[in-house]
């Protein structure tokens, strides 16, 4: 049941905006005072070890219980407060659209309410197992994505269970309308004119509004988006960056090698050099 008690409502200062993973997911244990206020194009999962603080999410502050759980979407923005002194315990999973099937994913764009949840220790006890499976996988030096993906969606389904409501005929704020077009398309030569149409906005009005919502410009998201997916495809295989170009959306290689400099710091071929020298893959 989602059941953390919203404490307060906070006027939303701009976030920080985080662009990129160094992989499709990311799994982390840390010990905290607290978080600023940021936003991303990636899914973020956070699950609560103690109680010793607030998390925002957008504009609401929930009281951060143990075996809590925040999931914020492309569109939002939140941050953890600590009480003075304490540290809060919280595993962090991050990961990219195409972790998730598109049902999975209207659930989460589209929600009644928010995407904050307290689990029964028997739930939490479920995620915790998938979870560690998680980490065991992330450890492996030849990560099996179909295994990784199958284990995001499992956390995310039992996270869903305690939803009241599961209908996907939720909030349907024109940002997320407009990001979850670029999920579903990215692979095609989509155009903030062609996505202003589908939802049924002048192109500047939603460029505005879009970067006032989700921190980002229209075509940054777009280009990470496409860039995030490419790096799946790289790693899958490492002599395909031309496929994984043409197969993230990109019309030409020279535009996707100055968007995949802009975005990861590093040109494709260097990529590739970094992620084979760090895990090496078995020629057998």
């Amino acid at each position: 049941m989602n059941n953390m008690k919203k404490t307060e409502r906070n006027t939303p200062t701009p976030p920080k905006v985080i662009s990129e993973l160094p992989s499709d997911y990311f799994l982390t244990y840390r010990k905290v005072s607290g978080s600023k206020l940021h936003t991303h194009t990636f899914f973020e999962l956070e699950l609560y070890l103690n109680d010793v603080g607030f998390v925002t999410l957008n504009n609401d502050t929930y009281k951060v219980k143990r075996n809590g759980i925040c999931i914020s979407v492309p569109t939002d923005y939140h941050k953890l407060t600590c009480l003075d002194g304490e540290i809060m315990e919280v595993i962090n999973l991050s990961f990219i659209s195409t972790m998730l099937d598109k049902e999975l994913l209207n659930k989460l764009l589209y929600s009644a309410e928010s995407n904050v949840y307290y689990l029964s220790d028997s739930e939490a006890e479920k995620v915790r197992a998938l979870i560690n499976l998680l980490e065991i996988e992330q450890l492996e030096k030849q990560k099996n994505d179909n295994f990784a993906e199958l284990c995001i969606s499992s956390i995310i389904t039992l996270v869903l269970r305690n939803r009241k409501d599961t209908s996907t005929e939720q909030k349907q704020s024109l940002a997320l309308k407009a990001v979850q077009y670029i999920l579903e398309h990215f692979k095609e030569n989509i155009t903030l004119e062609k996505v202003a149409k589908e939802v049924g906005l002048n192109p500047s009005y939603l460029s505005h509004h879009f970067h006032n919502e989700t921190g980002f410009k229209f075509k940054e998201y777009l280009t990470a988006t496409r860039i995030n997916y490419a790096k799946k495809l790289i790693r899958a295989n490492r002599e395909m960056i031309t496929y994984a170009c043409f197969e993230s959306g990109f019309n030409s290689y020279s535009a996707f090698s100055r968007a995949f400099i802009d975005v990861v710091g590093c040109s494709p071929s260097e990529y590739v050099i970094k992620k084979t020298s760090s895990n090496p893959i078995s020629k057998e």
